[in-house]
């Protein structure tokens, strides 16, 4: 009995895997690209808006998302006031307070101080998506 068609099975299982893994890893840059899209899109209205605000840009050439965008603002500011209308006022303080002291026959220790964080400008300008999106395969 020939066993190629088990080699061919497996081959073939490859293969399809393969395709598989290409795809998913297309599909996943697909919607990374899109999420920066969004992103710098989201970026371009707020400019958009702060230059409306400021006078440099003629609202009524955005109109109607303008005047909706303003309407949800509104409702954002009475929601918030709502919030604060209806936050519970600040909770009574306890009759006795307990305050922490260390055993009397330790000697108090202090903790170490955590060592500052370098941080590099150039890091903060790349996208970390940059090495998932542009690897090889």
């Amino acid at each position: 009995m020939s066993t190629n068609w088990i080699k061919d099975t497996f081959e073939k299982g490859i293969d399809e895997i393969q395709k598989l893994a290409r795809t998913g890893s297309i599909r996943i840059d697909i919607a990374n690209l899109k999420k920066k899209r969004d992103e710098r899109v989201k970026l371009i209205g707020n400019k958009v808006l702060e230059k409306i605000r400021t006078g440099e840009l003629k609202a009524d050439d955005f109109e109607p998302d303008y005047s909706y965008i303003l309407d949800i603002d509104k409702k954002i500011d009475a929601k918030e006031a709502d919030l604060l209308e209806k936050e519970p006022e600040t909770q009574k303080e306890p009759d006795s307070v307990i305050i922490a002291q260390p055993a009397p026959d330790e000697p108090m220790q202090s903790l170490p101080t955590p060592s500052p964080k370098i941080v590099d400008k150039e890091d903060d300008e790349r996208d970390p998506h940059e090495d998932y999106i542009n690897r090889p395969g």
